[in-house]
């Protein structure tokens, strides 16, 4: 848990935001505050994993905590987190959710604290002017409320922005047994986007418009992405009646979307609703967008490129084509590298829906990685027109938008193949070995022809199986061995029913043709496979929970046990949490190979920050040949007091 102090110096609200599933870290937060009773005034829970915050209001001058832990308890160095703490009203969402460019108009401000300085969900309304420079992607709005003033981000756009408002005429409907309410149709001329509440008593919202046959048509529906909390779903009706098209979830989020053509002349029907039931607030919002298809392209490429030296590689470009465009794309690639070129044909034919260009390395390039880039050029009438292709970009794990999860960045990795191999002597077969000691894997390396560099062996970080606490070091093999030993730590809890296995790999490093070093990896030819016997050396303490005063000198009585395959002398320390470093001193005892028992002296500081119950450790190693630890370790509780 890690847990933050605050002092206001007035008193307002304030508002503690979570940023940490969209940098891609696992961590599903749990906020709560806590005044200077230890009262919680505010919490949250990140059980969907979206990331979010708390709003509540502070007194001048009192303290209040900020606590932040993973909802399993969980902790890990890549559990990064941004935690912004702020004072003022906190804005959701605002409707209409786009400015019109050029045009000034009422807007609502959704938000915690907008309308009377209160923690709680409210609406104000200000009249706004957005710019009408094409340039300009948003305009910043100065919200003034009782809570204080804070900058509004509004995104702008040249449709025609409108408010839907709840009519006074509705409709009772039946469904799986409950009686719900659905709004008339309301007629509407597109190109346009509406925003809107869904209110919980309605089944849907429904908007009609006249098309034509073989018209197409672009349909986006959006709440998570302006703010929202809605899990919209879209469906279009024909003038049959009968389903056209629907669309529940985009990739990587929860709003919606869809293209379509119209088979017919007639009346279409877009329907609106949400897939998880309405709790009637303001923040129950969504922006829609109808508008034709007009003929047009996007392209997708791969977000990474491996180019061998002196190799090729193949690149997939996928064009999905809009409103009836079925021409021919051309593509080309920006930044390569010296030494890679396009080979081949770099066309997308008409009606095709990919092609597979080709990239060439020269044998004298440099084995660089490089951010390089594609595009497609095609006519669309009378006009050429170039359009950006997109690779998925991974790392946000709480998309707000698909525009969020893609690059127009691609990752040209260029390669050189390792010149050498590491074999597992004993392949997979199981070896016995005790828990608590250190397993020697035997390695072969072979070589090619002319390679004597030094290899690196290294445990690999991603592991075919669960690792349980082994682990192993760097080694440094010499240029002229050609076997080598891995040293594998095991620690003594490992269970003895299921084998153990890990993966290792070497590194060496060879220059490319230009002389830069570069470093090589190859695998192991398979997995270091071990079957778990029982432990060689246990310890212990009879002293099962101590109670000591901080600042006192005290002893801890400790235990060995050994096989008679161990007739080694054995070193016993203490080991403290990181907190407790400089606070806990305790030298090492020997307890020689015809002894069982020694005491350890710990000698305390009368530091407050021992106070309470810590969870010490006792650790015996035994050290086989001279050089392999052999080790076991037991808790050892300490409760310190005045």
């Amino acid at each position: 848990v890690d847990r933050y102090e605050v002092v206001t110096e007035s008193d307002g609200l304030v508002s503690v935001d979570l940023l940490t599933r969209r940098l891609g870290t696992d961590l599903h937060g749990i906020l709560k505050v806590r005044d200077a009773a230890g009262r919680v005034v505010a919490d949250f829970a990140d059980t969907m994993g979206d990331d979010g915050g708390v709003t509540f209001a502070a007194k001048a001058g009192q303290v209040y905590t900020i606590s932040l832990n993973d909802v399993d308890l969980r902790g890990d160095r890549a559990f990064v987190y941004r935690l912004a703490v702020t004072s003022g009203p906190r804005v959701l969402c605002t409707a209409p959710a786009f400015g019109q460019r050029g045009s000034e108009s009422e807007v609502e401000f959704i938000g915690i604290g907008v309308a009377t300085g209160q923690p709680v969900l409210e609406t104000i309304c200000q009249r706004v002017a957005f710019p009408d420079a094409p340039t300009v992607m948003s305009h910043v709005h100065l919200l003034k409320s009782p809570a204080g003033t804070v900058e509004v981000l509004i995104p702008l756009s040249d449709l025609n922005e409108s408010v839907r408002v709840m009519p006074a005429n509705l409709i009772a409907v039946a469904g799986d047994g409950k009686v719900a309410t659905m709004e008339e149709p309301r007629a509407i001329v597109p190109p346009l986007a509406v925003t809107s509440v869904l209110p919980a008593a309605v089944a849907d919202h429904r908007f009609t418009w006249q098309a034509k046959k073989d018209e197409y048509w672009s349909i986006d529906l959006a709440s998570r992405a302006i703010g929202g909390r809605l899990d919209v779903a879209v469906a279009v009706v024909g003038p049959d009646g009968k389903l056209v098209m629907e669309s529940d979830d985009l990739p990587g989020t929860t709003d919606a979307g869809l293209s379509f053509r119209a088979a017919a002349d007639g009346m279409h029907t877009c329907s609106v609703r949400s897939a998880a039931s309405c709790q009637g607030t303001a923040d129950e919002i969504y922006r829609l967008v109808i508008r034709p298809q007009a003929p047009d392209f996007s392209l997708s490429v791969p977000q990474q490129v491996q180019l061998p030296l002196a190799g090729k590689a193949e690149v997939t470009v996928t064009a999905t084509r809009l409103g009836g465009f079925d021409g021919e794309i051309t593509i080309t690639a920006d930044g390569l590298p010296d030494g890679v070129a396009a080979t081949g044909p770099w066309v997308i034919g008409a009606g095709k829906k990919d092609v597979k260009v080709t990239l060439q390395s020269a044998a004298d390039a440099a084995v660089v990685a490089r951010m390089i880039a594609f595009q497609g050029s095609a006519k669309l009438g009378e006009e050429q027109v170039t359009r950006q292709a997109y690779a998925p970009a991974s790392g946000n794990m709480s998309v707000r938008s698909p525009l969020a999860a893609r690059t127009g960045q691609v990752m040209l990795a260029m390669t050189m193949a390792p010149p050498f191999e590491l074999l597992v002597v004993d392949r997979e077969r199981q070896r016995e070995v005790h828990r608590g000691t250190t397993y020697l894997a035997e390695l072969d390396i072979n070589r090619n022809e002319g390679f004597t560099g030094e290899i690196r062996i290294e445990m690999s970080a991603a592991q075919a199986r669960y690792r349980h606490g082994m682990r192993g070091p760097i080694i440094t093999v010499p240029g002229d061995v050609n076997r080598g030993i891995y040293p594998i730590s095991l620690p003594e809890w490992l269970p003895t029913d299921v084998t153990q296995r890990m993966n290792v790999h070497g590194v060496a490093a060879v220059p490319d043709p230009k002389g830069t070093l570069r470093h090589l990896t190859r695998a192991a030819d398979s997995r270091i496979t071990m079957i778990m016997e029982g432990a060689l050396l246990k310890v212990s303490s009879p002293a099962k929970e101590l109670v000591v005063k901080a600042g006192e000198t005290f002893e801890v009585p400790v235990r060995v046990s050994r096989s008679s395959k161990l007739p080694l002398g054995v070193s016993v320390e203490l080991v403290v949490p990181e907190e407790l470093e400089g606070l806990l001193q305790a030298e090492a005892v020997t307890v020689a190979a015809n002894q069982e028992t020694g005491t350890l002296r710990v000698v305390s500081l009368a530091d407050g920050r021992l106070m309470g119950p810590w969870r010490l450790t006792l650790k015996a190693t035994a050290m086989a040949d001279g050089r392999w630890p052999v080790v076991s370790q037991v808790d050892l509780p300490v409760d310190f007091e005045k």
